[in-house]
């Protein structure tokens, strides 16, 4: 060290030390269920020891089994920081063995049930025939996007995903990374596979929940509008053909129905769309070297085998072994950080543009539905008035009712239902929902762009992982807000 003497130099030189040392216990407590601890319970205020360790990983939701060195019997487990004002010597009751028994064997449970439903899930590069109409329902009011607008999707196969979309991607990693790393070669072979075969199944998933909900909607306005078909074609005799035409409509909407809850297409939409959103980001975070820890996870009612599988899928990537310098961090951040966010941003901005015009074109097409029917039945009265006075022949009354009372159905039945597919897809939420996102991701892109352009003295790991944290913070932000909105609308029948 250069002026051994100079105690400037050395307070420096501590405070950098430290800071590494808390930033290598970050590492730990981000790739941990359970912290072991051996402490001596005094100081947790000097940044890298043990005691800021321990506090670190409670505040991250990490459990800590302290075992005192003064009182080697006396372990302890924390799970809340505030736990460290409350700790007890001697040996412990079957209570506290049993709650480190069920903690142990939950960390080291295998994950064979989280793959074993995963591989459940089948792989289709096109959807059935059809699947797409909500997708048609998005393009009709609200534009065209890379999404929208076809019945019948097509997927990327998780076999050609390296070459296809994540080409670029695995180009910049290979310029960093060593191409038979262990990183690398997860990135191709594990997590990038993983992603396309999520994505693609959820995807289809999705296009058969929300369309079946949206086909169901529009049966239901069309099996009340053939009903009462027969009044304006003055087919009263073959009213048979016309109830049949209704019968096999409304049976249609109960096989849909019975479909979306035999093949539970809500549940398995929102648990592939889980996986394949935390491994979208999946690349920036193994690179990086980050990860998101256990207590950070989401934790939800339900089974919770998506997030065992995407958190063990990136753990098992490892760490980058490679320099970890400004030039590695800065590669990283403009070839896969910054793309993504970019990318990203600009989908949420446009989805969220689409889904406010769908809203609002559904919105009015509704209105101006239930205003039309307003309308031909202040017609009708008006020829009954005019009729009544004389004004008009007497017979027009009675040989249009049947036209006017089938509009004055047919109208209402349409708005109606116009209203329920705009209820059921929520659309102005979502868009706010991506709004959000789009607005957090810019902030995210400003600060990435600030640093790269800055005095590169300031690209520390820290500050660039901090970064990469919080895109991935957003990113399950996002999925939390979807499945408010979409958590407790199962596929039902239109009533």
């Amino acid at each position: 060290m250069a002026g051994p003497d100079d105690e400037s130099v050395g307070h420096r030189l501590q405070a950098l030390t430290s800071d590494n040392v808390a930033l290598a216990g970050r590492i730990m407590i981000e790739r941990s269920d359970l912290l072991i601890a051996v402490w001596d319970c005094k100081r947790t205020d000097l940044a890298g020891g043990t005691g800021h360790t321990v506090v670190s990983a409670l505040q991250n939701g990490t459990p800590v089994l302290v075992v005192d060195l003064a009182d080697p019997v006396g372990w302890t487990i924390l799970s809340r920081s505030e736990e460290l004002g409350h700790l007890a010597r001697g040996e412990k009751g079957e209570a506290e063995t049993t709650r480190l028994r069920a903690l142990v064997e939950t960390t080291l449970a295998p994950i064979s049930p989280a793959v074993q439903a995963m591989s459940r899930e089948k792989w289709r590069r096109r959807s059935p025939f059809g699947f797409g109409i909500y997708r048609h329902i998005e393009t009709v009011f609200g534009g065209r996007t890379t999404k929208s607008g076809t019945i019948q999707a097509v997927y990327e196969s998780p076999d050609k995903i390296a070459e296809g979309s994540a080409r670029q991607l695995l180009e910049t990693a290979r310029s960093v990374l060593d191409e038979e790393g262990r990183v690398y070669t997860s990135l191709r072979d594990e997590l990038l596979p993983a992603f396309a075969w999520a994505d693609g199944v959820s995807s289809r998933l999705s296009d058969a929940y929300r369309s079946g909900m949206t086909v169901s909607f529009a049966l239901s306005a069309f099996a009340i509008i053939a009903g009462i078909a027969y009044l304006p074609l003055d087919l009263a005799e073959y009213k048979w053909i016309f109830a049949s035409i209704e019968f096999g409509l409304l049976l249609s909407i109960l096989l849909i129905t019975y479909a979306g809850y035999r093949f539970a297409w809500h549940r398995r939409w929102f648990e592939t769309r889980r996986v394949a959103e935390y491994l979208r980001f999946g690349p920036a975070i193994a690179i990086m070297g980050v990860a998101r820890p256990i207590g950070r996870w989401p934790r939800g009612d339900g089974d919770d085998w998506p997030e065992r599988f995407a958190r063990d899928a990136l753990r098992d990537a490892g760490l980058p072994d490679v320099k970890v310098d400004r030039a590695y961090m800065r590669k990283v951040l403009q070839g896969v950080v910054l793309p993504h966010v970019k990318g990203q941003r600009r989908y949420h901005e446009a989805k969220s543009a689409q889904l406010a015009r769908v809203h609002h074109r559904i919105d009015r097409s509704a209105e101006t539905c239930f205003l039309t029917a307003l309308v031909t039945v202040a017609i009708y009265l008006g020829i009954e008035a005019g009729a009544a006075l004389s004004l008009l022949p007497s017979e027009w009354p009675r040989s249009i009712a049947k036209v006017f009372t089938f509009m004055g159905v047919a109208f209402p039945t349409l708005g109606a239902n116009l209203a329920g597919i705009r209820y059921f897809g929520d659309f102005e939420r979502f868009s706010a929902i991506s709004l959000a996102t789009a607005s957090k991701l810019s902030s995210v892109e400003a600060r990435i762009e600030l640093l790269l352009s800055g005095d590169q003295a300031q690209m520390s790991y820290r500050a660039t992982s901090e970064l990469v944290q919080s895109v991935d913070e957003i990113i399950v932000a996002e999925i939390e807000g979807w499945q408010s909105v979409f958590g407790a609308k199962h596929l039902t029948l239109p009533a």
